[in-house]
């Protein structure tokens, strides 16, 4: 009642025992995060205009700047749903960097795999995709800087 209170009685729904914020009236980021990876791989998976990805990646990368719910990272619940989550986000950037080349949209690529070096600055496979996107495009020096 306390939580009902707080929120509003339609911020609140139960069903099946189990208790859940409304996201029609309560504003909830891993919900959109989660939308977002929906799109984004539900675009590549259509062959849809790389301009769609690009759209989709870049809200998702406006919304999620690192962990969700980083000051709860001590229960193990959080920590572990935090983990899956972050990594399907990086998943679905990659994949997406990847159609954007497929698609010669290189320049969009390589800024979508900069912006994607921020959120896991340990992932080698983002820093090895960024060089190999750039020494096909010539610029060997970017690609060294990248690999130092």
């Amino acid at each position: 009642d306390l939580l009902r209170h707080l929120l509003g009685a339609k911020s609140i729904w139960v069903k099946d025992g189990y208790v859940g914020l409304n996201p029609e009236v309560v504003w909830v980021d891993v919900g959109l995060a989660k939308y977002y990876v929906a799109k984004i791989m539900d675009t590549i998976h259509k062959k849809r205009a790389p301009q769609k990805q690009s759209k989709w990646a870049n809200n998702l990368l406006n919304l999620y700047t690192g962990k969700f719910l980083e000051n709860e990272q001590d229960d193990v619940w959080c920590f572990q749903y935090s983990r899956e989550l972050h990594n399907k986000i990086l998943a679905s950037l990659k994949l997406c960097a990847s159609y954007l080349c497929e698609q010669q949209q290189y320049e969009k690529a390589l800024v979508l795999l900069k912006r994607t070096t921020q959120l896991d600055m340990l992932d080698e496979e983002i820093y090895q995709e960024q060089i190999r996107l750039l020494i096909s495009l010539k610029r060997y020096p970017e690609a060294i800087a990248v690999y130092k």
